[in-house]
């Protein structure tokens, strides 16, 4: 199974090019236009919600084992966790967590990664001038679209740590 993490900072201008603190996070740029809008974004998600927001789209990932660089991606710095085998679930409005869950099965932060990966998505809502980021963590399957937001930071780091964020889900996060 393979796994993605991504936040889109919506509106940034300029993309961040190092972090002020020290992270073994890696991020890539995956805007192909940096400054017409929409965005065009080096990556085939099926995303056309995230897609369609203007700003800069930065993909996480650390590198493998031993700090070896001929695999690199989000595998090592999340994992996938479900109770139960996947669900045929219909998504929609009022879709409860726990169905997400079933369907698309939940995020894990590593240890060695959560202060930091918490870190980075703060950061980067603070780049956004509107302080906003879209989250999403995929793993590849169908592509359906679930977005859900508003959240402020405080609550999805919150979400984040107990295990209540789902994959392919997207999550709008902001701290005014």
């Amino acid at each position: 199974m393979s796994f993605d993490l991504n936040v889109l900072c919506i509106l940034q201008k300029e993309s961040i090019t190092d972090l002020p603190f020290d992270s073994s996070i890696c991020f890539d740029i995956l805007n192909r236009n940096a400054h017409d809008f929409p965005k065009g974004y080096d990556c085939d998600v099926g995303w056309s919600c995230m897609g369609a927001m203007p700003g800069y789209w930065y993909y996480l990932y650390t590198p493998g084992p031993n700090n070896e660089e001929t695999f690199m991606g989000s595998f090592y710095l999340c994992d996938y966790f479900s109770d139960d085998e996947t669900e045929d679930i219909n998504i929609g409005p009022g879709t409860k967590f726990a169905d997400l869950a079933k369907k698309h099965g939940g995020v894990t932060i590593r240890d060695p990664y959560k202060d930091e990966l918490y870190a980075f998505i703060e950061y980067l809502v603070d780049q956004s001038p509107i302080r906003t980021v879209m989250f999403l963590a995929r793993y590849q399957s169908e592509s359906q679209e679930c977005v859900l937001g508003v959240f402020m930071l405080d609550t999805f780091i919150s979400m984040l740590k107990r295990g209540e964020v789902s994959f392919n889900v997207c999550y709008i996060i902001q701290n005014p």
